[in-house]
């Protein structure tokens, strides 16, 4: 198959039957071996892929042995490879912390994505409405140049935490050194207002936004849906939760596949579109940890405006996040 993408995900429902730690592990794993299920197309700009689906839950995998798992994370490995012709896979994001990755394959989680797509909404938001602060709830990975990106627009940045201790440091270090002033607090719901724009990284902290009327919110956790109804659709036929959490890490394959450095089983790595090629990690046929965790979500921003990917989340499709 020539797909330009694959997702990996489980069971949202851990099957009873298997509950038991001493049962589980005595089946053939063959009976809960990962398997390509569906085959779906994302119509702009035309990327193909797969899910590769494992037939228990959360639960029934922590209950299984250490080299059970190792076998079907190889097994996972072999499917890609040679069936799919793939090196990479996108992974649903509650997977994070559970799932190793296979051996000679690349997982990609929408770390970037998310991040980058927080600053398209930033954008819209300001263009649209009359925002007079930011407040940022929760973290995303390379969460100082984040911050850093949203000195641009000229407004109050504030994180609100319930651990501002955590962030002291940074914010001193962004004050002496590039002349950068975020203010560092506790979470305080009874001080938002109207003019302020809040970005929810958290489902927790979503829910403080949703009892705090007047805030605009950009909710940016696993479960948000209703962001980009088009592409959601395309999942839903598919069988998959159109959520964050399966959007999130598929889009961010593709479009660094789109860049040339997410390549296919025998291709070589080609560098030669991306505005920074020394992000990028050839000997692992992707980024590495450090670099993942750094400024690549700015090159996602500029790929997914060069393929007018953020149309679908900018109501400038049949439906879109403003399109309320």
């Amino acid at each position: 198959m020539d797909l330009d993408f694959a997702f990996f995900h489980m069971s949202d429902h851990s099957r009873p039957g298997l509950a038991s730690q001493f049962f589980l592990n005595r089946l053939p794993p063959v009976l809960f071996a990962p398997r390509i299920e569906t085959l779906l197309r994302l119509q702009n700009p035309g990327w193909r892929g797969c899910n590769l689906y494992l037939p228990i839950g959360m639960d029934n995998w922590h209950y299984l042995k250490p080299e059970r798992q190792e076998w079907i994370t190889r097994r996972s490995a072999a499917i890609l490879q040679q069936d799919c012709g793939l090196e990479s896979m996108a992974v649903d994001r509650r997977l994070l912390g559970s799932l190793q990755s296979p051996a000679g394959i690349q997982c990609y989680y929408g770390h970037s994505f998310i991040t980058a797509l927080a600053l398209v909404l930033t954008e819209e938001a300001l263009r649209r409405h009359a925002i007079e602060k930011i407040i940022v709830l929760g973290e995303t990975p390379a969460f100082a140049s984040f911050l850093e990106q949203l000195q641009q627009y000229d407004l109050p940045v504030s994180i609100q935490t319930t651990c501002p201790g955590r962030y002291e440091v940074m914010t001193h270090r962004f004050l002496y050194t590039k002349g950068l002033a975020f203010s560092n607090s506790l979470i305080r719901p009874e001080n938002w207002q109207s003019g302020d724009l809040i970005l929810a990284f958290s489902e927790e902290h979503y829910r403080m936004v949703m009892s705090s009327p007047g805030c605009f919110c950009i909710a940016l956790h696993n479960e948000q849906h209703h962001l980009a109804p088009d592409l959601e659709a395309i999942l839903t036929q598919a069988q998959l939760p159109p959520c964050l959490h399966t959007l999130a890490p598929i889009l961010e394959t593709c479009l660094l596949r789109e860049a040339g450095f997410i390549q296919k089983s025998g291709e070589l790595l080609d560098n030669s579109n991306l505005s920074n090629p020394s992000l990028y990690s050839e000997a692992e046929g992707g980024m590495s940890d450090r670099q993942q965790n750094q400024a690549d979500f700015m090159e996602i921003k500029r790929l997914g405006d060069e393929l007018d990917l953020w149309d679908a989340f900018l109501d400038k499709e049949s439906s879109g996040l403003y399109n309320t």
